[in-house]
């Protein structure tokens, strides 16, 4: 059986794209509403997005502090081992496409990127 292994996030970022060589990396906030014994909670999860090459470019040139954004991609795993030998898991999230949802600050058309 072939197996899938990706994500999506539609949330808005947490603070100004950061970049180096190839590969930026953007903060996102993803907000979500539910109801306990009849309260309205509202939950937040932070999430960092790795964008390569040409995602890196556009996403270190457009995105801004408090742009919604949906974002698509793989999880990528890694093991690395400490100092005694333990190991440890890491997941990295790596966006393959995005889509300006809103611009904090302007009024722009929805773009999409890959």
């Amino acid at each position: 059986m072939r197996g899938e292994n990706y994500f999506q996030f539609l949330g808005n970022l947490t603070k100004e794209p950061e970049g180096r060589d190839n590969v930026t990396m953007v903060g996102i906030v993803v907000e979500r509403e539910y109801r306990s014994d009849g309260k309205r909670v509202k939950q937040k999860d932070y999430f960092t997005i790795f964008f390569y090459g040409v995602l890196a470019r556009y996403t270190a040139e457009m995105l801004h502090t408090g742009d919604g954004i949906f974002v698509k991609g793989r999880i990528e795993h890694n093991s690395i081992y400490d100092d005694d030998g333990r190991p440890h898991s890491s997941y990295k999230f790596r966006a393959e496409h995005f889509s300006i949802v809103h611009r904090a600050n302007k009024s722009l058309n929805d773009k999409v990127y890959e």
